[in-house]
């Protein structure tokens, strides 16, 4: 993601992995996807689409009067712009006090940290 650019919210984020998955989907395929485990209705999701080819980062075409969306954006820029923004903001650009939470968190294991540690 481009610097500058608002970063993605959770439901957002929930639509982009479908789209990734898919590589393209529709707003339906996006529903039927979202609808059990995010509870998202039909025009939510419409919603959040359609904040997403805005800001650039799903493109639409039109296909049998449909439209079909691509990602602008991949899982990988998303995952760097919001790494850096909890590194740089929440942490205050300290990778000590990140990683120590993550680990206090039990996000991250002491045994995880020592088989990154080995794979560096």
């Amino acid at each position: 993601m481009h610097k500058g650019k608002r970063l993605l919210h959770h439901h957002e984020i929930s639509v982009m992995q479908v789209v990734w998955e898919q590589g393209e989907s529709t707003d339906a395929q996006v529903q039927k996807m979202l609808a059990s485990t995010e509870g998202l209705d039909r025009s939510k999701i419409t919603k959040i689409i359609s904040d997403l080819v805005q800001r650039g980062v799903l493109t639409q075409r039109e296909e049998e009067n449909t439209y079909v969306y691509a990602p602008l954006v991949s899982r990988r820029e998303v995952e760097e712009a919001l790494l850096q923004d909890l590194h740089d903001y929440l942490f205050e650009g300290s990778n000590i006090r990140m990683i120590r939470s993550l680990v206090e968190h039990r996000i991250v294991s002491k045994g995880d940290l020592i088989t990154i540690a080995r794979e560096l």
